[in-house]
C-alpha cells in the first residue's frame, strides 16, 4: 500500500497551501483578542463550515465507514440530537454570551457567579478538551500510520501523532481562530470531494445494478440488514437507540454547541448574536449530509466485499484506508490522502486555539490586550500537552475494542455532564453558587466514572451522559447565589 510520487505531490501540496492560509490570517493577528476572536468579522456561511469541519474530525472519517460497515446506519439518527442541541444553543445560550462580550463562553458563567465559577468551568473543560482532542488526534494517527508505513505498529502511530500535532500546532500559532476558520473550510471542501469520488470508484467496482443496492444490504449475510436507521432496543449498552437520542445525544450536542469552547469559540467571531446562531443551525443540517456521505462509503465497502469475495480485515478501523491505498488510481489516491489530513487537522487546530483562548482569558494568563507572542507561547504549551495525550492513548490502544466514534465521543463526557448543568442552572434558572458549580462539575464527572468502570451492566455514552447530567444539575441548582 504505496503513493504514487504524483499521490505525494498532491499530499505535500495540500499541507503548503494550509501552512499558507495561516501565515496570510496571521497577519492581521496584533494581539490576543485578534487572535481567539478573528476581530469578530467572520462570515456566517465560513463559521458554519468551519463548526461542520470540526465535527466530523478523523473520528468521522476513519469511524464513519467503520460504523456502517461492521453496523448499520444507526448513528445517522445521532443526527436528530444534532440538529435539536444546535438550536437549544441558538436560543438560550447564544445571546448571553454576545451579551457580556465573550471572548471563551465560561465568561457567561463569570458574569453571573464570579471569577472561582469562571475558573472552574475552564478547569473542567481542558481537562475534557484534552482527553477528548486526544483521543481524536490518536484516532486521526491510524491512517497516517498505514499510509506512511504500512501498518499500526505503536512506534509508528506515536510518531505520526506527534508530526500531525506539530503541523496543526504550526499554522494555529500564526494565524488563530481566523486560520483554524478558513482552513477548516478548505478542509471541509476537500473531504466532500474525496468522500464523493471514493463513492464513484466503489460504485464502479460492484457487479451489481443500482437497484439492487437496497435488496442486497437488507439482506446482508447472517440476516443482518444494513439500512435500518432507527434502533427501537432497549439495550442501555447500544450507542445509538432512538431513545439515547432523543435523550442523551441531544444533550450531549447542546453541551458540545454550547459548553464546549472548541466548538463554540467559532460562534463569538461573528459580528452578531443573530449571525452566530444562523451558523450553528446550520452547520449541523449540513452535518446530516457529510455523516450520511461517509456511512454510505460504509455501505459500498460492505457490498463489495460481499459481492467481490474481498477477504475483509480483522480490524474494521482499516478498511476504508486500504480501499484508498489498494483501489484508487493515482492522484485521486493523493486527494483522498489529503482529505484524511483535512480531517485530522480540522479538529486538532480547533481545540489548541480554544484550549489557549480559555487559559490566557479565563485562567488568567492575561486578558484579550495579552501580546499574541505570549498567546502563541500559550498555544505550544496547550500542543505539547495535547500531542503527549495522543500519546497515551496510542499506548492504551484505546477504541481498539469499541467503534472508533462512541470511544471519542464518550470521552468527552467527563466534562460535558458537568458543565450543562452549571450553564443551565446558572445562565437559565439563575441559582447555584461558586461551590455549588464546583461540586457539579466533580459529580458529574464521577458519575461517569462509574458508570463506565464500576458498574457492571454495559451503559453507553449517551445514557452516561443523561444520568451526569441530572446528577450534576441536582447539585449545581442546590447552591443559592450570593
Amino acid at each position: 500500500m504505496t503513493l504514487s510520487a504524483i499521490d505525494w505531490l498532491l499530499f505535500f501540496g495540500y499541507v503548503v497551501l494550509v501552512l499558507a492560509i495561516g501565515w496570510f490570517a496571521g497577519r492581521r493577528v496584533k494581539d490576543a483578542a485578534s487572535l481567539f476572536t478573528g476581530g469578530r468579522n467572520v462570515p456566517a456561511w465560513a463559521i458554519a463550515v468551519s463548526v461542520v469541519a470540526t465535527a466530523a474530525s478523523g473520528a468521522t472519517f476513519i469511524g464513519g465507514p467503520q460504523a456502517s460497515y461492521a453496523g448499520n446506519l444507526t448513528y445517522l439518527s445521532a443526527s436528530i440530537a444534532s440538529v435539536l442541541g444546535a438550536v437549544l444553543v441558538a436560543w438560550l445560550f447564544v445571546p448571553r454570551f454576545y451579551a457580556v462580550g465573550a471572548t471563551t463562553v465560561y465568561q457567561a458563567i463569570g458574569a453571573e457567579r464570579g471569577i472561582v465559577a469562571q475558573r472552574a468551568c475552564a478547569v473542567a473543560f481542558l481537562v475534557g478538551r484534552l482527553l477528548a482532542s486526544g483521543a481524536r488526534l490518536y484516532i486521526a494517527a491510524i491512517p497516517c500510520s498505514l499510509i506512511v508505513f504500512g501498518d499500526l505498529d505503536t512506534g509508528h502511530l506515536l510518531l505520526s501523532a506527534c508530526v500531525l500535532g506539530v503541523a496543526a500546532l504550526v499554522y494555529t500559532s500564526w494565524g488563530g481562530i481566523r486560520a483554524v476558520i478558513w482552513t477548516d473550510a478548505l478542509q471541509a471542501l476537500v473531504m466532500v470531494v474525496a468522500v464523493v469520488a471514493s463513492l464513484f470508484v466503489l460504485m464502479d467496482q460492484i457487479p451489481l445494478e443500482l437497484s439492487e443496492y437496497p435488496s442486497a444490504l437488507r439482506n446482508a449475510e447472517g440476516g443482518a440488514d444494513k439500512l435500518v436507521l432507527f434502533d427501537l432496543s432497549g439495550d442501555l449498552a447500544r450507542p445509538f437507540t432512538l431513545w439515547v437520542v432523543l435523550f442523551g445525544l441531544t444533550l450531549f450536542n447542546t453541551a458540545a454547541f454550547g459548553t464546549d469552547q472548541d466548538l463554540a469559540q467559532r460562534l463569538l467571531t461573528s459580528d452578531s448574536a443573530k449571525k452566530a446562531a444562523w451558523s450553528l443551525v446550520s452547520s449541523s443540517v449540513m452535518g446530516i449530509g457529510l455523516v450520511g456521505l461517509f456511512l454510505c462509503v460504509g455501505l459500498l465497502l460492505f457490498l463489495r466485499d460481499q459481492t467481490v469475495g474481498v477477504i475483509e480485515s480483522e480490524d474494521t478501523r482499516e478498511v476504508y484506508l486500504a480501499f484508498i491505498l489498494t483501489d484508487l488510481p493515482v492522484g485521486l489516491r493523493g486527494l483522498l490522502v489529503a482529505g484524511l489530513l483535512a480531517a485530522a487537522m480540522s479538529s486538532t487546530d480547533s481545540a489548541l486555539n480554544a484550549m489557549s483562548s480559555s487559559v490566557v482569558i479565563d485562567l488568567g494568563w492575561g486578558d484579550k490586550d495579552t501580546s499574541s507572542r505570549t498567546a502563541r507561547l500559550v498555544n505550544a504549551l496547550c500542543g505539547v500537552s495535547l500531542v503527549a495525550t495522543a500519546c497515551v492513548f496510542v499506548l492504551m490502544e484505546g477504541g481498539k475494542n469499541e467503534g472508533l466514534i462512541p470511544f471519542a465521543l464518550g470521552v468527552m463526557l467527563y466534562a460535558y455532564t458537568g458543565l450543562l448543568a452549571v450553564f443551565v442552572t446558572t445562565l437559565l434558572l439563575k441559582r447555584g453558587s461558586a461551590r455549588s458549580i464546583i461540586a457539579a462539575l466533580l459529580a458529574g464527572a464521577v458519575t461517569v466514572g462509574l458508570l463506565q468502570f464500576v458498574i457492571e451492566t454495559p451503559v453507553s455514552f449517551g445514557w452516561r451522559m443523561l444520568a451526569g447530567f441530572l446528577v450534576a444539575l441536582a447539585v449545581c441548582v442546590s447552591g443559592r447565589p450570593r
